[in-house]
């Protein structure tokens, strides 16, 4: 733009668009980095609203719940789960 290229204009009948989340991110794996998982959680918080299944799901306790907040501090009250490199607490569930 500074040197007065105006670029190209895309042909919109080529694109396509993106989508919420694969099926493969509903599902939180706790053999990912804490910090990843908590990613997961936060980014299906503020997703609530995409279509089909939502996430994030986990089993804990012998029952499946959804994830609402995690913490990677250890917060009073809160579930500590073990992930590939340490503890991530669970502060916040709902049934799915």
């Amino acid at each position: 733009l500074e040197s007065g290229d105006p670029g190209d204009e895309q042909d919109a009948s080529q694109a396509s668009y993106a989508g919420f989340f694969g099926p493969d991110y509903v599902w939180v794996d706790w053999q990912q980095p804490a910090l990843e998982v908590y990613r997961q959680v936060k980014a299906w918080r503020f997703a609530s609203v995409a279509p089909g299944e939502r996430g994030a799901l986990a089993e804990l306790g012998g029952e499946t719940v959804r994830i609402l907040r995690t913490s990677l501090e250890p917060v009073d009250g809160a579930r500590a789960v073990t992930c590939r490199d340490g503890t991530i607490w669970v502060v916040e569930t709902e049934a799915p």
